[in-house]
């Protein structure tokens, strides 16, 4: 069983689309007032379950800044041990230092943990971490040209991963 899972945050947890436009333009104040406008996506209440009961640590790593990552944690209360968003870091994804941070951080090994994202950059990321990754295609818009150790198209099926 897997000790950890690394969750990219938009558009893997959280339906963000209606923000995209503000996140890609830093404009942050106004992603951050559509956070009620948001939605967990479907299947992960029972993925979050499994976590829980299992003792599985949980982190979130983030290209956004951190302001608006905790308010959008908070207000889906998602447990989180370890948040890394963008200004956590020097090199962000795809560069590894985000998920190597949360192996150190978590004294674990790179065998103990699966990551979970939409994107290429989180693919290449977990991949140069050493890290087990997981694609998902409920919030990606255009694929994968990355590779990703697996490829899943609903949240239900992350909890194999974990197993």
């Amino acid at each position: 069983m897997k000790k950890c899972i690394i969750f990219d945050l938009d558009q893997t947890l959280v339906d963000t689309s209606i923000a995209e436009s503000h996140r890609d333009s830093r404009a942050w104040n106004k992603a951050t007032s559509l956070i009620p406008n948001f939605t967990f996506y479907q299947g992960l209440s029972e993925v979050f379950d499994y976590i829980n009961e299992n003792g599985i640590m949980v982190a979130i790593v983030s290209n956004s800044v951190s302001y608006y990552v905790d308010k959008v944690i908070s207000y889906f209360n998602i447990p989180c041990k370890l948040r890394i968003a963008y200004h956590d870091v020097n090199r962000h994804k795809p560069d590894p230092e985000c998920m190597i941070r949360v192996l150190h951080d978590l004294k674990l090994q790179p065998s103990e943990v699966i990551s979970v994202g939409d994107r290429d950059t989180d693919i290449l990321a977990s991949k140069n971490a050493g890290i087990f990754s997981v694609g998902c295609l409920w919030g990606n818009k255009c694929g994968f040209t990355s590779s990703p150790d697996a490829v899943i198209s609903e949240p239900r099926e992350i909890i194999e991963y974990l197993r």
